[in-house]
């Protein structure tokens, strides 16, 4: 990490959805994936405001400008990943924001008595999780042909 930045850690609102696609973008995007691929990616990647009325939201922000998110359905399952977002702006790498999210998400987690919960992440993004306190345990396919995607657990009782 090369500096580090106390973001603010709040509540994401369903109006902030559209802002949150284009970052889902621009952070996806960043990888260097091919034009093609963010096309097969778009719809699944898309975020809408009634899909955040269902979900559990934190934004991190850096002087009231939205540098990262973290977003889920509220449905926690060990076996099965659930369906959900975490993404950074590229600009916002290695500057904490992704940890300090991830420790926000914690503590939400815990409050909803959620003690261990399975994702699926970015291939690219595994040393992040991994760093976090995750274990691999699977990986799924992927809609796009030869790519496999993660499977990582977390035990947050650890």
């Amino acid at each position: 990490m090369s500096q580090s930045i106390t973001y603010k850690i709040r509540h994401g609102q369903p109006s902030e959805a559209d802002y949150l696609t284009a970052l889902v973008m621009r952070s996806q995007g960043s990888w260097g994936y091919p034009d093609a691929w963010m096309d097969l990616w778009r719809e699944r990647l898309t975020i809408t405001s009634e899909m955040m009325e269902g979900m559990v939201t934190l934004i991190a922000e850096d002087q009231g400008v939205i540098k990262g998110f973290w977003c889920r359905t509220p449905e926690w399952s060990v076996e099965k990943p659930t369906r959900g977002f975490f993404f950074v702006e590229p600009d916002a790498i290695r500057q904490g924001c992704g940890r300090q999210l991830f420790q926000a998400m914690k503590v939400e987690l815990l409050k909803r008595h959620v003690d261990a919960f399975s994702i699926i992440v970015e291939p690219k993004a595994v040393p992040f999780y991994l760093k976090m306190g995750g274990m691999k345990i699977s990986e799924i396919e992927s809609n796009v042909p030869i790519r496999m995607l993660p499977v990582i657990h977390f035990d947050l009782t650890k």
